[in-house]
């Protein structure tokens, strides 16, 4: 924190009469293993609500048209989710 913010966060002190504790960071590692397991949570309630069978029945049909497994297929879709950002951290660089 830089003796600016420091400033910054005193006058919020002062104005909302409440002290702000310090807080570590969760670590990288930390981050990964709750996206991790919210990915694999979410994996498992999508598959008890049901309702996928029409996916299931695309996905099938994709796989036998393309010679695909369907691991691959599961993979290149939850990349396809994501998007651009990527889904675990890596650790900052420093030197």
């Amino acid at each position: 924190v830089t003796p600016r913010e420091k400033g910054m966060l005193r006058a919020i002190e002062r104005a909302t009469r409440q002290p702000i504790e310090e807080m570590q960071l969760p670590s990288v590692d930390a981050v990964n293993d709750t996206r991790v397991a919210r990915f694999m949570t979410r994996i498992t309630e999508t598959l008890a609500g049901g309702q996928i069978e029409m996916y299931r029945d695309l996905l099938q049909r994709y796989e036998s048209e393309n010679n695909v497994p369907a691991i691959d297929i599961a993979a290149a879709l939850a990349k396809l989710l994501q998007g651009d950002a990527p889904f675990l951290l890596t650790p900052p660089v420093r030197g």
